[in-house]
């Protein structure tokens, strides 16, 4: 380690007057070119400035350590045993303990919802080419706070290893993708520094930092559920990655036929096992605030939606193939948000959750305009590449503050501590293990719109001498990574339904199902069922209090309650509140709430599945499938399931 930094601090200079020789250093004065048209590297007159950049860099890199590289000899033969993608080295090593140090009861719910691959332009309330695709994402913005500034990483490893610790990647070898670096076991996750807040953790979908070995995997990293792949993608359809299936519960390999059909879109996969976690926490564990990190595969390629979203979308002057494919993927997005929001409003968690949708980098360059008006995709330093798009939601954010944009920087390593800081009251201070935390509390600098305090961010600092920089409004890019513009050539994408739906009206994230299947449960029926045991359960109460009646007066009729004093041992005292007071979900959004399916988890009650809810690649309908598992559902071709209400 220390001869890597040695070397590298020798060889700064050398790669310096390279880089300069070579055209590819880069000066941008952020406050006159935001889009970084224009390099000022040549200008005489900023010769001090880029001193002074590069010194910072050359500081930087007295911090930098080697990836953690684990050994692959054994991966293919290790899967094909298992047959899918799993841990492959015997180094495990029981999980942190963890120990709660803080208690806060009025501890918010937290969900981190992370989209893959979400370009700058692609969130419909500032895009150019997609604005039809994102109604209640949008909904969502507009009653929360939009960033303009927000930053992440050029690509997804470092982007999620930066999230998970607040801490900048080039501290523990994660800044690229290529050498196969995991995260250090002696780094700790945002899920155990919660975990020390008295938080239930859960996790869906992609993991990518790291499962070599058990002790690697989410639930040894803080999670106590993990549901999810542990590559950087997945097909959407078979669940594979290279051809071995990579799709685990828990440190699980998941088997059930269900599951990996491949008739069935993964997203529909993973918003059912993200609602079924909220069902279940209501049930189970409602004595505890949770943190749900949904690290969604969307809209990530290889592109894949099923055929009637494909079938909204059209391209108009676009020579990228699969445009009405991407354009499809974002209508399935919105949907995902909304139906997961809607199931927060059902079980009540709505007054006290905050929603934070963001993506991990930008978009692919085969998306033409997918990062306007900046220069440069995924893959790039250019703002293109690094400036993610997103907002936060919640209504505990001041109503004075809701349907703005917080213009200040915030970068993604300030997630952990501000997240911290709503979860203990702002008694968080630092990591549980004392690792030095990068990010910033930041939460209220947002909601007071105040000046961002990030005047100095390291987007990307690599063991080749790449790197990039930004210091009071100006950044210092140098080496490969950065491309050309991506202007979109024209609007390419146009709605060609018109279809419309508001936020918990949404029908759901399939076609309508009207082919005979097996026996459905209809509304009235369930009502029934459910009357059924109400009444049984009152008949039950009733004996039981007339039994204990009998037994009071025929012997020991003194020994009652209502026959002793006020400083009795039986005297009655009030139930305190319950921590979660139900809400109606007309306080949320003013619409009526539409039901989704669930997939049950361990401890969970019964279920009920909605029927028509999954549209598969082959029009495969899961009723018998449901119907295998015993889990009811429930009929809704009936028109008065979808309540029509004004948006």
């Amino acid at each position: 380690m220390h001869s890597m930094r040695t070397w590298l601090l020798l060889s700064f200079a050398a790669y310096v007057q390279l880089q300069e020789l070579t055209g590819t250093s880069f000066l941008f004065d952020l406050t006159e070119d935001p889009r970084e048209t224009t390099s000022l590297y040549a200008d005489d007159d900023y010769t001090v400035i880029k001193r002074e950049l590069k010194n910072k860099i050359k500081d930087w890199y007295g911090y930098m350590v080697d990836a953690d590289a684990p050994d692959m000899t054994k991966v293919h033969t290790i899967w094909k045993k298992e047959g899918g993608v799993v841990p492959w080295l015997d180094k495990e090593q029981d999980a942190r303990e963890i120990e709660q140090r803080y208690s806060y009861d009025q501890a918010p719910n937290i969900i981190m919802f992370l989209v893959d691959d979400w370009g700058y332009n692609d969130i419909g309330f500032r895009s150019t080419y997609l604005d039809f695709t994102t109604p209640n994402i949008d909904k969502l913005a507009a009653e929360g706070i939009k960033f303009d500034n927000y930053f992440s990483s050029y690509l997804c490893v470092p982007a999620r290893a930066a999230l998970l610790t607040g801490r900048y990647p080039l501290r523990y070898g994660m800044y690229d993708e290529e050498d196969g670096g995991e995260l250090p076991l002696d780094e700790c996750t945002i899920a155990e520094e919660l975990k020390s807040a008295g938080y239930r953790t859960y996790m869906v979908g992609k993991w990518h930092v790291g499962y070599s070995s058990v002790s690697r995997t989410p639930t040894y990293r803080g999670f106590d559920y993990f549901y999810g792949f542990y590559n950087g993608f997945i097909d959407y359809w078979s669940k594979e990655y290279s051809g071995y299936l990579d799709l685990s519960e828990d440190t699980d390999l998941v088997t059930n036929a269900d599951e990996i059909d491949d008739s069935l879109h993964s997203a529909y996969l993973f918003e059912e096992k993200a609602e079924a976690i909220i069902e279940d926490h209501y049930y189970n564990y409602n004595d505890q605030p949770f943190f749900l990190y949904y690290a969604a595969q969307l809209v990530h390629t290889d592109w894949a939606a099923p055929q009637h979203f494909i079938d909204r979308c059209a391209f108009d002057g676009s020579d990228v193939s699969g445009s009405d494919t991407y354009c499809a993927m974002n209508l399935m997005l919105d949907e995902v948000v909304a139906n997961l929001t809607c199931t927060l409003d059902k079980y009540t968690y709505s007054n006290n959750t905050i929603l934070i949708v963001v993506s991990d980098n930008g978009c692919v360059k085969d998306i033409s305009g997918c990062s306007y008006p900046y220069r440069g995709n995924k893959g790039s330093t250019f703002r293109g590449g690094i400036s993610a798009t997103g907002f936060v939601h919640s209504k505990l954010i001041p109503e004075s503050s809701r349907g703005k944009t917080y213009e200040g920087n915030f970068h993604v390593t300030d997630w952990l501590p501000t997240i911290m800081g709503l979860a203990t009251n702002n008694e968080w201070t630092e990591s549980y293990v004392g690792n030095t935390i990068d990010g910033t509390d930041m939460w209220s600098y947002i909601i007071n719109f105040d000046d961002s305090p990030k005047s100095e961010i390291v987007h990307y600092l690599g063991p080749d001498f790449n790197y990039s920089i930004q210091y009071d409004n100006y950044k210092l890019d140098a080496g490969t990574r950065t491309n050309a513009y991506t202007y979109p050539k024209t609007e390419y994408t146009i709605d060609q339904t018109g279809e419309s739906y508001v936020m918990c009206d949404v029908p759901s994230l399939v076609d309508d199902y009207t082919s005979a299947g097996p026996s459905i449960e209809t509304d009235d029926s369930i009502m029934i069922h459910h009357t059924t045991k109400f009444a049984v359960l009152v008949v039950v109460t009733l004996a039981i209090i007339s039994a204990t009646l009998i037994h009071c007066f025929m012997r020991h009729y003194k020994s009652c309650f209502f026959f002793k004093d006020s400083k009795s041992s039986y005297q009655r005292t009030e139930k305190k509140d319950a921590k979660y007071a139900p809400v109606s979900s007309n306080d949320y959004y003013d619409v009526q709430y539409y039901s989704k399916p669930r997939s049950t988890l361990p401890g969970s009650p019964a279920g009920i599945i909605i029927g028509n809810m999954r549209d598969t690649k082959k029009n495969v309908s899961l009723s018998a499938a449901a119907a295998a598992r015993s889990i009811p559902i429930m009929d809704t071709s009936d028109n008065e399931f979808y309540d029509s209400i004004e948006s």
